[in-house]
């Protein structure tokens, strides 16, 4: 079996040698590469199925989703996983699979401007409050400890005290960020908040 697939591997790389582009070509060493878990070749392969013009949208999004679970899960290439799930965005900016990968990757790379950008969009996007409030509770605690960027972590405690007015922890944390910058706007804001409790 392996010589036969060794001859098929042989093959299609010649048909490639004659005509680089072939796509029929690239699908099938696609598929022998997989099934051989040969990820550095499946990637470049992968790469050059990218190339084409002739992909239909959604088999072009699929092979950036392929691409950035290989760089990311077997290469242990975030940077290239992340331009994968990057262009998966842009192809269907609605996949939460991309999305969740982006966050992840982001948080691990200690990219955190990036991690808000992908959380602020994660907000709407949740389905629960409790997830909501986890997400700005996350948002804060970024902004405020590798950040650090107070204002934009006291933007996070008011949208949590906004949904959950009682919660003492986000009140506090915003209280001493107001505290030690007072913004006019934002202690009227925290006042009321208060008030309206």
């Amino acid at each position: 079996y392996l010589e036969d697939e060794d001859r098929a591997l042989e093959a299609w790389q010649n048909a490639l040698n004659l005509e680089p582009a072939h796509l029929p070509a690239l699908e099938e060493l696609r598929n022998l590469y997989a099934r051989r878990t040969e990820y550095f070749e499946l990637s470049g392969i992968i790469s050059r199925m990218l190339e084409s013009e002739q992909l239909e949208p959604e088999r072009k999004r699929d092979l950036w989703i392929e691409q950035a679970e290989i760089q990311g899960n077997m290469l242990m290439n975030p940077d290239e996983a992340i331009n994968a799930w990057n262009n998966v965005m842009t192809l269907d900016p609605g996949i939460e699979l991309a999305l969740q990968s982006l966050e992840e990757l982001f948080l691990q790379e200690a990219q955190w401007d990036r991690a808000v950008d992908v959380l602020d969009l994660k907000i709407d996007r949740v389905e629960t409050t409790e997830e909501r409030l986890e997400v700005y509770r996350q948002l804060a605690e970024i902004c405020e400890s590798n950040l650090m960027d107070r204002p934009r972590a006291a933007s996070y405690y008011q949208g949590i005290l906004e949904i959950a007015p009682t919660d003492d922890d986000a009140y506090t944390a915003l209280a001493q960020i107001l505290q030690e910058d007072p913004e006019p706007e934002a202690v009227t804001k925290l006042i009321e908040l208060y008030l309206g409790r």
